[in-house]
């Protein structure tokens, strides 16, 4: 391979790596089923209000979620941050961390775009410039991102063996206050997504990447035996 090549070939790897990460984490944090589950699974459907001490249920809990996920997505930017603000269920320092976590996850969205624009124009600088390079430059970039992928969560899962120390790292690396550290007694988001919930949601976005991981490592290699079967198809007739 020449050097060009080798370049193309780890941006396409790296390219494909993040975004099977990121496909993982946009599964778990859109994904309403898991949220239900996990709510039912922490008894967050039968604790009390920290503040009013009334007793909270599926309906209550799921609404407040609602909230929280569309402030969260910005689907109505206006309604939704009036409805956070103004919220008598959350605390003022659930508000003051929601925000941080809304601008987190608008810089996720950024790079995600910006991933996928640059593989696009990956795609089409192969196909009009080296167009007999494209499908096997891509085929090795699939399997390579898969084998990465797997190292990588390897290396995650022995790290997040200790949880509390890689949540705590986590959040010292992507908040810049500690307005993360919340006391149950006071603050909701603590009670509605309690550690358990990280956990289980940490362990399913490894889990996706690791079945998309594996996907693309039989995919690449398929992928590459049918273009040497073809080019010696070629060669010999």
């Amino acid at each position: 391979m020449q050097k060009k090549e080798i370049i193309i070939l780890i941006i396409l790897t790296l390219l494909l790596s993040n975004l099977v990460f990121l496909f993982g984490y946009k599964y778990v944090v859109y994904s309403k089923t898991f949220f239900e589950h996990e709510f039912e699974k922490n008894g967050v459907y039968r604790i009390r209000h920290t503040i009013t001490k009334e007793q909270l249920n599926k309906t209550i809990v799921l609404e407040e979620h609602d909230k929280i996920m569309n402030f969260l997505d910005g689907k109505d930017k206006k309604n939704d941050n009036n409805k956070i603000i103004n919220s008598t269920f959350l605390s003022s320092q659930d508000i003051k961390h929601m925000g941080d976590v809304k601008y987190l996850m608008k810089k996720v969205d950024y790079y995600s775009t910006g991933l996928v624009l640059v593989l696009f124009a990956l795609f089409f600088y192969l196909h009009f410039k080296h167009k007999d390079k494209k499908d096997s430059l891509f085929s090795k970039a699939i399997m390579c991102a898969g084998i990465f992928n797997l190292v990588l969560l390897l290396m995650l899962y022995l790290l997040s063996l200790n949880f509390e120390w890689f949540f705590i790292k986590f959040h010292k690396l992507f908040f810049t206050n500690n307005l993360w550290l919340m006391n149950a007694n006071v603050d909701m988001l603590v009670n509605l997504y309690p550690e358990q919930f990280w956990i289980d949601a940490f362990t399913k976005i490894l889990f996706i990447v690791l079945i998309v991981s594996v996907i693309f490592v039989v995919i690449g290699l398929l992928s590459l035996y049918g273009i040497k079967r073809q080019q010696k198809i070629i060669e010999t007739n």
